[in-house]
């Protein structure tokens, strides 16, 4: 098939990661794969294009979707004569939505695909998808959660949405042993002792790494804390460390291409959202055979299951206790709950799977729009 994959812009975040990975797959198996960005690349051009993939940037400013651009998103898919146009977020989605019309008028007719990557939206975003349901073949969320609350907003008909959850490598994402924890932290130049790994961006108060660095210091036990990620609060959260007096105790990575190899020399992973969809970078930690403890926010639930540990949003006491708990259990079962983590990922996130089952999806909505014309 010839996929066209569509999406806000391209940086680390877990839709961003989940379109990358998806495109580079679906080009290994021999498909034709153009990734469009609205914006644009500010991670993995070269990445994809090494994969054979080909690359389409529009330019936009955010917030500012012109008659140029969408005549840009027009002309890039009749260049590319996708049988599958699938985007990927609001603003993308509604970007594919708008060009429909045109699209048909020009004789162009691929199937439209759209995916979901949070557990809800504003009122005025279902609004906007229930307008234009009739130019979207197939719509799909990545949790169940999102897939309830957008029916029950409107922004699908009942009955007709789908779930299809993120994926991960588990080639990429393997079980952490003692061997490979070791040779991680001497690559890294790390300490010995419980380490606690979170990744994720600083641009917005989503990761309320507030509540994160509270209940660390509330648990002197719990060990050391080691952040990946990058944006406008950072230097903020490191200032709040100082003044909660953990700044020897937690290590700010900035941006990082290694997570796989921060995630073997990590003991446990700590998420302390206020929101979430279903995080790719939590069924990361799962497939590395890392303990969780995370917020009770968005998908979590989907991914920790009974194994991890769950906290209400927001109570850095809790969070704390939670920390404090796994970091006290014997390493021998630590190394049990991350093996149940591993069979998890493995049934319920691999990425062959997920895109096994897009491509059985594609293929549907394509036979769909054929019977159609």
């Amino acid at each position: 098939m010839r996929v066209m994959l569509v999406i806000n812009n391209m940086g680390r975040g877990g839709a961003e990661i989940q379109v990358r990975d998806l495109a580079i797959q679906f080009a290994q198996r021999g498909h034709r794969v153009c990734v469009v960005v609205l914006m644009t690349f500010e991670e993995f051009a070269d990445e994809l294009e090494a994969a054979g993939v080909e690359t389409v940037a529009l330019g936009l400013s955010k917030g500012k979707a012109t008659p140029a651009a969408l005549w840009g998103l027009v002309s890039a898919v009749r260049s590319f004569k996708p049988d599958v146009v699938h985007s990927h977020m609001f603003a993308s989605g509604m970007a594919v939505r708008a060009a429909a019309p045109l699209l048909r008028a020009l004789r162009s007719r691929p199937a439209l695909v759209h995916t979901v990557h949070i557990a809800f939206e504003a009122r005025r975003r279902y609004a906007a998808y229930r307008l234009t349901n009739r130019f979207c073949d197939l719509f799909t969320c990545v949790s169940e959660e999102a897939l309830k609350n957008h029916g029950a907003g409107g922004a699908v008909p009942t009955g007709t949405g789908l779930v299809v959850r993120n994926g991960v490598s588990l080639t990429k994402f393997k079980q952490q042993t003692t061997t490979s924890q070791e040779d991680a932290r001497r690559l890294l130049g790390l300490p010995a002792g419980i380490l606690w790994l979170a990744v994720g961006s600083f641009r917005d108060e989503q990761k309320d790494y507030s509540t994160m660095l509270r209940a660390l210091a509330a648990a002197p036990a719990a060990g050391n804390l080691l952040i990946a990620g990058v944006g406008k609060l950072l230097e903020e959260k490191r200032t709040e460390a100082d003044r909660l007096g953990i700044s020897s105790r937690v290590s700010f990575l900035g941006l990082r291409s290694d997570v796989d190899t921060l995630m073997q020399a990590a003991d446990a992973y700590v998420m302390s959202s206020a929101w979430e969809g279903l995080p790719v970078v939590l069924i990361e930690a799962a497939a590395s055979g890392l303990p969780i403890v995370c917020t009770d926010v968005g998908a979590n639930a989907e991914v920790v299951g009974g194994i991890g540990v769950l906290v209400p949003p927001g109570e850095p006491r809790a969070l704390g206790e939670a920390l404090g708990r796994v970091a006290s259990l014997e390493r021998s079962a630590r190394a049990e709950l991350g093996r149940q983590f591993r069979a998890r990922a493995i049934e319920r996130f691999d990425l062959a799977a997920v895109t096994t089952e897009w491509e059985r999806l594609y293929q549907r909505a394509v036979q769909t729009v054929s019977e159609s014309r």
